[in-house]
């Protein structure tokens, strides 16, 4: 493992300190706590997810370069990690993966109909003014999904309203094969928080089907 580093930021009363960048997690402290305490994140979590986005991405913490106000509780060792740490992102919002048909069998029925692959559209939605004012970038699937691109278009379109609320149309390719769904050809960011068992859970409640 590469030899440990910290570098420290605040905002107002939290305190954060970076483990190699965020990269083997990060520290984090209330300094009007009434008895303050640190708290660790792993890296990809979502505690970890929210500090990295307001230091890193939205800049609301200060980088403190002559290091930590005097008088803190020291820091607690870092628990177990693996050889090797880094952040991806893919590893919790996999571009493939595979389900049983049994989980989703409308689903599995509409793309053997389909001639083994079949696409579908959902919608990601989020809110601009926490993204340009708040704790950060949050782009969510609250279950908006469509086998039509036009469909999902449409919808998109009536729930945007700019400056304040925004919605963006990703795609993903289902492929069915030896009793299997296969999610391929799928796109993922670091703001997009979802999984694609969301997706297809919400699509096999649908009415898309009818």
């Amino acid at each position: 493992m590469d030899e440990i580093q910290y570098d420290w930021y605040q905002n107002d009363d939290v305190l954060v300190a970076c483990v190699n960048e965020g990269v083997l997690g990060m520290f984090r402290l209330i300094l009007n706590a009434r008895r303050p305490k640190w708290k660790y994140y792993p890296v990809n979590s979502r505690g970890w997810d929210h500090l990295h986005q307001q230091i890193f991405w939205t800049f609301k913490f200060d980088h403190l370069q002559d290091g930590p106000p005097q008088g803190l509780p020291p820091l607690p060792p870092l628990p177990p990690l693996p050889k090797k740490t880094s952040i991806a992102w893919e590893r919790v919002f996999p571009k493939h993966r595979y389900y049983f048909a049994l989980l989703f069998p409308r689903t599995a029925l509409w793309i053997g109909k389909s001639g083994g692959t079949a696409r579908i559209w959902y919608v990601l939605e989020e809110d601009l003014y926490e993204s340009y004012f708040g704790d950060g970038i949050f782009r969510e699937f609250k279950g908006a999904v469509f086998t039509t691109k036009k469909a999902a278009k449409e919808y998109a379109a009536s729930q945007s309203v700019p400056y304040s609320y925004g919605c963006i149309v990703k795609s993903m390719l289902l492929q069915r094969k030896l009793g299997m769904i296969k999610v391929i050809n799928h796109e993922t960011d670091v703001f997009a928080h979802y999984s694609t068992f969301m997706i297809l859970w919400k699509l096999e409640r649908s009415n898309q089907f009818r």
